[in-house]
């Protein structure tokens, strides 16, 4: 897909990966138009075109999107990033916290495809990325509901790969995995049970010490963009060496148990 003035749709544009990725959107020639909740906080790069979405809850989106220039104008590219992470113990934390991941990063984004895909359909060309992670195969200890959220999008964009395989539109599901950015700082903290505490430690530890040693936003979203230009659906994976190619063909090869103890083992919770 040439996505010189095409126009792109990119939640959670304001930092991390999105910010990046608007970068290379505008390289390329496309017509950005970088969500946040608030943009009045932004200091956005020349040609972006700000606009306010609150992917919050499905409604509040709906709110926003009424009240925005998005209800004008037809998107050839949505890109579904925006993202935040909860640390916590699910036995000891309250579960509003679970429902604001899953409204964040799956409920609003099903929204939004769901907005977009009428015009998207009916001129027969389109392109949906659904930014989910490699936790979809392997877990993050004490993120539960990011890793549900996650791997419920990932399933949500390959069923729609199947319906819409004729009608001219892409879904791409990316899966990025550890990089260095400043996810980590603006994670939410829940609960921990006190026998629980040490192990939280190991944990976030392990994810400190991974993103400071991972690749740079920037790369994360050449390999996104490059995905939209091939315009073809599919599960692409970006991250390091190990994690883009020798991963996936781990989990392809070895017994799920296999595959969890080596995940504990990752994040330092067995020996």
């Amino acid at each position: 897909m040439d996505l010189n003035k095409k126009t792109v749709l990119l939640t959670g544009a304001s930092r991390g990966l999105g910010a990046a990725t608007m970068t290379q959107l505008l390289a390329e020639g496309a017509i950005v138009y970088g969500a946040s909740r608030d943009p009045s906080t932004v200091s956005w790069p020349k040609g972006v075109m700000p606009v306010a979405l609150d992917m919050s809850s499905p409604s509040t989106l709906k709110c926003s999107l009424e009240a925005s220039v998005l209800s004008t104008i037809s998107i050839d590219v949505l890109i579904n990033n925006a993202g935040a992470g909860a640390f916590a113990s699910f036995e000891a934390t309250n579960p509003d916290i679970w429902d604001k991941q899953c409204s964040l990063m799956l409920r609003s984004p099903i929204a939004l495809c769901h907005y977009v895909l009428p015009k998207m359909v009916s001129h027969g060309t389109g392109v949906i990325v659904n930014v989910s992670s490699l936790a979809v195969e392997y877990p993050i200890p004490y993120m539960s509901g990011y890793n549900a959220a996650k791997s419920g999008l990932s399933s949500f964009s390959q069923t729609l790969m199947s319906e819409l395989k004729n009608k001219g539109v892409s879904v791409i599901d990316f899966r990025p995995g550890d990089f260095n950015s400043s996810f980590s700082d603006s994670m939410e903290k829940g609960e921990f049970s006190e026998d629980e505490e040490k192990n939280g430690a190991k944990v976030w530890k392990v994810m400190e010490e991974r993103m400071a040693q991972s690749p740079k936003p920037e790369a994360i979203a050449q390999d996104l963009v490059r995905a939209i230009l091939r315009g073809r659906s599919g599960i692409v994976r970006s991250g390091s060496f190990f994690q883009r190619s020798l991963a996936p063909l781990y989990s392809r090869l070895v017994p799920s148990s296999w595959q969890r103890v080596a995940n504990e083992r990752y994040y330092k919770l067995t020996d």
